[in-house]
């Protein structure tokens, strides 16, 4: 990564950052259908009794579950295949919305405990040399990572990776898959690191910084792509929120989460956990989904998605198959049962849709990065406002959209649009059509598609707004760009979607 890259993010105005984690907390996302009801509503208690955020806490939880997991010799076992729980995790957020609080409560207080009541050697990490990091998990055979500012540990190994060549980022790549490694240095012994040492990583970080750490980690060597990166809503609670959080733990069967990750530790036994049927054919649409889009990307010349969206699909839903089993029964004033070795498809849903929020988050993050570098922007970039999208959708040719279309010949400025985000702003424009999806033949992915409403059928008196009647009846009725197919137009029009000459 040079210097020169690195320094035009470094040199972008404050605000370019302020309205990118304004333009990624406002994508919307529903944390409670994550967790059991009761287990909900503890955690959103818990994080408002510490001041923090329920978005801050969600990843520390799932990273400690996952290193308890692994650390117990679990693994995750589906099609003859064994995977480690390891997860790589980092939350983003402005300074003094509790980050801190969020890793003490979920990680850095609950594996302490742990480490003192089992007399155990400490596992944790915060900061740790290139070599360090090698030997450190190779003596140990284990190792957690959990930082306040993981921006220092990461940018520190990424850059003597760039500079030296001393295969840091390879080496975090081969712990997430678990792979067996071997370092032979030339004045000490070999460090030997076996296959699915139990390794998980958990930090926190300022947007400007999670930027300098996207720019690093998006060299091709997929590092990125094994991150799970989320810029969750943080607002900070009233104190007078805090105070009746505080007041309702008091009345609780757990004091802290602390009181659930001991109950984990002691319960959690080596287990190969599998999947139930119904679970399993979910995550065969997933695979069947990631294979159809590699192979297209070689049919078209296009670089090839990297991805691990499966692998950590399958990791995030036996971290809250685990949790909830455990939590849940605490919390209910029992003693848990030895946690079920089938993760269920709920668990599976929960996790698909976590995964797919942290991917459209980074993906925007990623592309609007990549956006300064090449273009060398050194100024303020101002993001587009929803209206703005708006207006382009509504000027685009034709009477119907498709959001393919738009990211390849919309204006330049809006291409980075991600599914999710067409969806949303689409489903705002209820004045001006409405949003439908379309199965295309050989395709598991469904293809959404705005649909105009006919001008005279528009209230103008309300919706000029954001088009006037003019320009909209101008661009409705041109034809249909050439980049829809005639498939597609042939099934709109049959579902009564549309009814043009084609």
């Amino acid at each position: 990564m040079s210097s020169s890259k690195l320094s035009k993010i470094t040199r972008q105005h404050e605000r370019t950052w302020s309205q990118l984690h304004k333009r990624l907390i406002d994508l919307d996302f529903n944390f409670s259908g994550v967790f059991k009801e009761n287990v909900w509503e503890y955690l959103s208690n818990t994080a408002t009794s510490t001041s923090t955020s329920i978005g801050y806490l969600i990843p520390c939880i799932l990273a400690s579950t996952a290193f308890i997991a692994s650390k117990k010799g679990s693994l995750i076992h589906h099609k003859n295949h064994d995977m480690p729980f390891n997860l790589y995790i980092l939350f983003v957020g402005p300074p003094s919305t509790g980050k801190s609080q969020a890793l003490k409560q979920a990680a850095t207080l609950p594996m302490s405990t742990i480490i003192d009541n089992y007399d155990i050697t400490n596992f944790l990490l915060d900061k740790c040399t290139s070599s360090g990091l090698a030997k450190t998990v190779a003596e140990n055979k284990e190792g957690y990572i959990v930082s306040p500012e993981i921006f220092d540990l990461l940018n520190k190994l990424l850059k003597s990776d760039d500079e030296n060549a001393t295969g840091d980022a390879q080496l975090l790549c081969e712990l997430f898959s678990g792979e067996r490694v071997t370092y032979r240095f030339a004045t000490e012994r070999v460090r030997e690191i076996d296959a699915n040492v139990p390794f998980s990583m958990v930090g926190a970080t300022q947007v400007p910084f999670a930027a300098r750490l996207i720019a690093r980690l998006d060299q091709g060597h997929g590092l990125l792509d094994r991150f799970m990166m989320m810029f969750p809503p943080c607002y900070r609670p009233t104190v007078e929120e805090t105070d009746r959080a505080i007041q309702w733990l008091n009345e609780q069967n757990i004091e802290s989460l602390t009181d659930i990750f001991l109950e984990m530790a002691e319960n959690l036994r080596k287990v190969n956990y599998k999947f139930t049927d119904d679970a399993q054919a979910l995550l065969q649409q997933l695979s069947t989904q990631e294979i159809e889009d590699i192979n297209q990307a070689l049919k078209d010349g296009d670089p090839v998605p990297k991805c691990k969206k499966c692998d950590l699909v399958k990791r995030i839903a036996g971290c809250l198959h685990i949790f909830n089993n455990i939590a849940t029964n605490l919390l209910d004033g029992q003693k848990p049962p030895t946690t079920p070795q089938r993760i269920t498809k709920s668990s599976v849903e929960a996790a698909i849709t976590i995964l797919n929020y942290c991917n459209t988050q980074k993906q925007i993050a990623t592309e609007f990065i990549n956006n300064i570098v090449s273009e060398c922007v050194e100024n303020e970039a101002r993001q587009p406002s929803k209206d703005v999208f708006k207006a382009a959708l509504l000027n685009f040719p034709g009477p119907i959209v498709l959001c393919r279309s738009f990211k390849q010949y919309g204006p330049r400025a809006l291409r980075s649009i991600s599914d999710h985000e067409f969806k949303n702003i689409a489903s705002q424009m209820n004045a001006y059509g409405k949003i439908v999806t379309v199965r295309v033949p050989r395709s598991t992915r469904p293809t959404l598609v705005f649909v105009k409403k006919e001008p005279q059928a528009i209230d103008w008196d309300v919706a000029n707004q954001i088009c006037d009647r003019e320009t909209y009846l101008t661009k409705f009725t041109l034809p249909i760009h050439n980049s829809v197919s005639q498939g597609i137009k042939t099934q709109l029009t049959a579902e009564g979607h549309i009814n043009v000459e084609l």
